[in-house]
């Protein structure tokens, strides 16, 4: 992760809008995005905005997300924030974090609006909790898989 991110000076980001329903509009998550942004102190370089299923592999998601990939690789911006990480994949978790991993190997953070645990600029945190993420994604139970219902169980 580029130091700067967390370091207090100007941090470059971009905007990931994707809407999936006739009904959504991208209007809302913009303005929270920008809000989120200004509060931050970001620059915001670049807004990626459509409306399209990001399940199924569309060809339209597939190619801003690898315009994204590109512009992060050329270090075009630091963060990308994001409505909620659904809005980068709707492959499921690990399809997601694998997303997340590349804009990593990249020096980008991928920063959540709805999930403030991606607000994380050290790379092995973000990492643990994206792990925990998909632990919990899971469905493993809140027990841990421990047997409470004996009395005495080790």
């Amino acid at each position: 992760m580029r130091p700067h991110v967390y370091a207090g000076s100007v941090t470059t980001c971009v905007i990931w809008c994707r809407v999936s329903k006739t009904e959504q509009e991208t209007a809302n998550q913009l303005d929270k995005l920008r809000q989120w942004a200004q509060r931050n102190g970001f620059e915001v370089t670049r807004e990626y905005v459509f409306e399209v299923s990001a399940s199924n592999g569309s060809a339209k998601h597939r190619e801003m997300l690898g315009q994204a990939l590109a512009d992060a690789r050329l270090g075009r911006f630091e963060v990308m924030l994001v409505w909620a990480l659904d809005r980068v994949s709707r492959e499921g978790v690990e399809a997601t974090l694998a997303i997340l991993r590349r804009f990593a190997g990249h020096g980008t953070a991928v920063w959540s609006l709805k999930e403030p645990w991606t607000e994380t600029a050290d790379p092995r945190m973000a990492e643990l909790l994206a792990s925990l993420y998909a632990w919990m994604a899971a469905g493993v139970p809140p027990s841990f898989g421990v047997d409470q219902g004996r009395a005495g169980a080790p």
